[in-house]
C-alpha cells in the first residue's frame, strides 16, 4: 500500500500567519510562484523522486511537497542548524535512519537500499542501533548528503521513518510527521500526537515555523493541495 491518501481536510487559511509577517497563500503571484516550484522540482528531480518513492513507499506528490517547503527546490548548502541539501536533512537524522531503521520499520530494508545508503559512508558497516554517532561519521554523512540523490534517498527514508514511529504510538496522520519532521520526531511527538491538523495551526504553544509548515503543506494552496488538486488532474 502507498502512502498516497491520508485523512485529512485541508485547512482554511487563517489570517493570523499573514498578520505576523507570514505569507498570504491566496495570492496569485505566491500561488503561480508555487506550482512553477513543483513543476521546476518535478522536472530536475522526478526520476529519481520516482526511484525512492517506490523504495519507501511514499507518495512522489508527498516527497515533492516536501522538497519545496525544505529548500524551494535548491540543493542548499549546509546551514547554522546542520541541514543540507534539497531535503534539509540533518547527520544526526540520517545515522538515526539509517543505523536504527530495523528498530521502527516493520518493512526491512532491501540489500540494494542498505548498501546504497551507506555507500558514502566508510564507518557505516559498524553502525548500530546501540552505537553513538562520532565526530568521524558525522564529518562523512554531511559530504554525502550534498548529492542530490542521496539526500532525497535519505529525505524519503525519514518521512516514511515517522509515519511508522507515530503509527507505532497509536495515531497517524502526515500532519504530525511534518511538525516532527520540521522540528524533531522525539520533542515533537507527544505534543501533537492527538491534535488534528487545524489544532496543529492554532496551537500557539507549538513552534510558530512547525505551525507555518503545516500550513504551507496541508493549507489551502499550500503545496500538496496544489499538487494534489489542482496540477495533477
Amino acid at each position: 500500500m502507498a502512502y498516497t491518501k491520508f485523512d485529512f481536510t485541508v485547512p482554511q487559511l487563517n489570517n493570523f500567519f499573514v498578520q505576523k509577517g507570514g505569507i498570504d497563500y491566496s495570492k496569485s503571484n505566491v500561488i503561480e510562484s508555487h506550482k512553477k516550484m513543483i513543476e521546476e522540482v518535478d522536472k530536475n528531480y522526478g526520476k529519481i523522486i520516482d526511484k525512492w518513492a517506490n523504495v519507501f513507499d511514499v507518495d512522489r506528490g508527498i516527497i515533492i511537497s516536501f522538497i519545496c517547503t525544505e529548500s524551494g527546490g535548491k540543493n542548499a548548502p549546509i546551514n547554522r542548524a546542520g541541514a543540507i541539501g534539497l531535503m534539509q536533512v540533518t547527520a544526526p537524522t540520517a545515522y538515526e535512519i539509517i543505523a536504527k531503521w530495523g528498530t521502527q520499520v516493520k518493512v526491512p530494508l532491501s540489500a540494494e537500499t542498505k548498501t546504497f545508503l551507506k555507500s558514502k559512508v566508510s564507518s557505516s558497516s559498524s553502525w548500530n542501533s546501540n552505537r553513538l554517532m562520532t565526530s568521524s561519521d558525522k564529518v562523512q554523512i554531511e559530504s554525502a548528503l550534498k548529492n542530490v540523490e542521496y539526500n532525497i534517498a535519505v529525505g524519503t527514508a525519514t518521512i516514511r521513518w515517522m509515519i511508522e514511529a507515530f503509527n507505532k504510538i497509536g495515531v497517524g496522520g502526515l500532519d504530525k510527521v511534518m511538525v516532527a519532521y520540521n522540528a524533531g520526531y522525539y520533542g515533537m511527538r507527544n505534543r501533537v500526537k492527538n491534535l488534528t491538523a487545524k489544532q496543529i495551526v492554532s496551537n500557539t504553544s507549538l513552534p510558530i515555523e512547525s505551525r507555518a509548515y503545516v500550513l504551507k503543506m496541508l493549507g489551502v494552496n499550500g503545496f500538496m493541495d496544489l499538487y494534489y488538486n489542482v496540477l495533477d488532474k
